[in-house]
């Protein structure tokens, strides 16, 4: 009848030929859909390298890679710190470690992004894969994997979890395949998850979800074993695993159980058991850690100093991350999913005995729970959700198409979308938050890492071997990297490394200055290194303008170094990031002021500050366009600065240029206004 829904697998005429027109595709389209999903996946990822993990996953795999070539096994000590020198330690990333090692020592920060993008790519293949295979059309998966890439963007950074998520996606794939196969006793695909459960144990903490997801899809096929009541069956699958080739649902029909059928083999049940249990055996045996690797991923998420100070462990409910685009697009994917898979549910024909539905709702619900308690586990709901999600985009598709809404089929509008999406992202960035954009490469490396500040420790004469660097948390990463045999830093981000109650003093000792004190005292540091930028350092440096027997030696726009009053290194004395105004900068102070601000630039050739000090040096100098070319070509990266902007303003206001002058104070005003207000 025209205009009467019929769903895949029905035996009307329209299921048929939509079969044939899917099968009657060019292949142009789908490559074209392929790279135009590459494309948004590449300005969605390659964005220059900011994590300060990182850079400790490479000091690992530098230390992994050696220690292996001398015979030494892997490392299972602390070698980075002064703090926690040679404490034990659980090397349950050791590997992906090594793989990033590998990658920068081919390829430098080049190398990292294209394993980045590797592995990204990679996921979404798995996961549309098993999109698929649970009965998603081509189009539905295509838009999916856009909406997936639009959501999780912030979180597909240079990370082991990385791996995670592609080995999360082939997993969904391979029990995607052995529940199609259901009726048959499942697939004998499901065995290569064994080798793939070790090989996860070994490159991330993450191993857990595969654990978890195998055990979904287990207790799916015991409970379609049980003789339950059909209400009650009807949940072990809201979507219907795909027989036909490419993913399509063939015409034809068997008979259901209810019609005559024996209960299904407990054949594929007995098989995801083994796997489980062969995959759990070898992987306690098949890592350094052994046994105890089972434990670390839930000792490290109990520790109470991650949960209540580390951000991205926070809940996104008492954070302003709520009012972000991730957070939203992530809420709009949960609504869609549970909306889809209720239109799944009430469309005709029989459900299969895959298990999908029951599987899928557990994955759902848990990662939904574990999204509202920290944020980094918001991309992890939209991930391992994603199969179920492109189901339930074909189900509302269908169901507005029943009600003879005229939607576009295919995946030609969501690669058009995929491009459109790609180039906005190009040009005006990812728009993580109100006042923060990701920005594509270049540069391959954030400004944000102390790369000049360690290249000037480095090239301190008299330092001790192996100087105490007393560091900020964000800092620690990199300094572990660069200066590894030449100096031992405070605290990284691995928090396991140093423990609950050393983490929490640490953290403490930047927001309290009496704790700062005493640890200074405890810890005896040969210099500090601080991320003058945050928010939680801001008491701390306040305190070390007032002296306290420290004194400042580098600066750029992001990193200050202080070294004791008695050393003998240079002190800066106009930039001191507690006390720095230039207007203070008169006549008698413009030529020393100048020096200075050509130090800077020599660390930092262009910086904020460097140029703001040069910039009103050369004006109290009257060199008012040389001046004014500092300070646009500082301008040029349209940096967040009030002050830069304002003081450009000045500039063009001084050389008769009062339209570019006006505008560079609008532009001064509304950065004024939008600063971030702390967490």
């Amino acid at each position: 009848m025209r205009g009467e829904y019929s769903p895949p697998g029905s035996r009307d005429s329209a299921a048929p030929a939509r079969a044939s027109a899917r099968e009657g595709r060019p292949r142009w389209l789908a490559l074209a859909v392929a790279l135009s999903i590459a494309a948004l996946a590449s300005a969605a990822t390659l964005n220059p390298l900011t994590t300060n993990d990182l850079w400790v996953h490479l000091s690992v795999g530098r230390e992994t890679a050696r220690d292996i070539l001398a015979g030494q096994g892997v490392p299972n000590e602390e070698r980075f710190s002064f703090t926690a020198q040679g404490r034990p330690l659980v090397p349950h990333e050791w590997l992906s470690g090594l793989i990033l090692y590998l990658c920068y020592s081919a390829g430098g920060p080049l190398g990292v992004q294209a394993l980045r993008l590797a592995l990204v790519l990679g996921a979404l293949a798995g996961l549309a894969r098993a999109a698929r295979l649970a009965g998603a059309g081509s189009g539905a998966t295509a838009w999916m994997l856009v909406f997936l890439l639009l959501a999780v963007a912030p979180r597909l950074v240079e990370r082991p979890h990385l791996f995670t998520y592609g080995l999360a996606g082939w997993t969904l794939a391979t029990l995607g395949l052995d529940a199609q196969r259901a009726s048959q006793g499942g697939s004998r695909m499901a065995w290569l998850l064994v080798p793939v459960m070790v090989l996860w144990g070994n490159l991330h903490g993450g191993f857990v979800v595969g654990f978890f997801v195998i055990g979904c899809f287990l207790l799916a096929a015991v409970a379609a074993l049980l003789p339950l009541p059909p209400a009650l069956r009807s949940l072990l699958s809201l979507a219907r695993p795909a027989t036909g080739a490419g993913g399509t649902t063939p015409p034809h029909r068997r008979p259901t159980r209810a019609e005559g059928e024996a209960p299904p083999s407990s054949t594929r049940a007995r098989r995801l058991a083994l796997v489980l249990c062969a995959s759990l055996a070898s992987l306690a045996i098949l890592n350094p850690a052994g046994p105890r690797l089972f434990l670390f991923p839930f000792e490290i998420t109990s520790m109470p100093v991650v949960s209540s100070s580390i951000y991205e462990w926070r809940s996104p409910l008492v954070t302003s991350y709520r009012t972000t685009l991730p957070f939203a697009l992530t809420l709009l994917w949960g609504i869609l999913l549970l909306a889809g898979l209720r239109a799944a549910r009430a469309r005709p024909g029989r459900p299969s005995e895959g298990g999908w539905g029951l599987s899928g709702s557990i994955i759902a619900l848990a990662f939904a729970a574990l999204a509202l308690r920290q944020m980094r586990s918001l991309a992890d709901f939209v991930v391992l959700t994603a199969p179920w999600m492109a189901v339930a985009l074909e189900s509302l598709q269908a169901s507005l198409r029943h009600r003879r809404w005229r939607l576009p089929e295919g995946p030609l509008p969501a690669a058009i979308a995929a491009v459109v999406a790609a180039a906005l992202i190009v040009v005006f960035g990812y728009p993580a938050r109100a006042n923060v954009r990701i920005r594509c490469i270049p540069p391959l490396v954030s400004p944000k890492t102390p790369v000049a500040a360690a290249e000037f420790i480095a090239s301190v004469p008299g330092l001790p071997a192996e100087a105490r660097l007393f560091n900020s948390y964000p800092l620690g990463g990199y300094l572990a990297w660069r200066l590894q045999g030449r100096a031992r830093i405070l605290i990284d981000s691995r928090n396991e490394a140093y423990g609950d109650e050393l983490t929490r003093r640490i953290l403490l000792a930047f927001r309290e200055v009496p704790v700062f004190e005493q640890e200074v005292a405890r810890w005896k540091p040969d210099l500090l290194v601080l991320d003058w930028r945050a928010r939680s350092d801001s008491a701390v440096l306040k305190r070390l303008v007032d002296g306290g027997g420290w004194k400042p030696v580098f600066l750029d726009d992001f990193v200050v170094v202080y070294a004791p009053d008695s050393s003998p290194l240079r002190p800066l004395r106009f930039c001191s990031p507690g006390q720095f105004d230039i207007q203070r900068i008169g006549p008698r102070e413009a030529a020393a002021a100048l020096e200075e601000g050509g130090r800077l630039s020599s660390w930092q050739p262009g910086g904020v500050m460097a140029s703001l000090l040069t910039g009103r040096a050369l004006m109290v100098l009257g060199r008012q366009t040389e001046a004014r070319r500092t300070l646009e070509l500082a301008a040029a990266s349209r940096p967040a600065s009030p002050a830069l902007w304002s003081l450009l303003a000045a500039s063009r206001q001084a050389t008769g240029d009062r339209a570019a002058a006006a505008q560079a104070m609008r532009v001064a005003e509304d950065l004024a206004r939008s600063a971030p207000a702390e967490e």
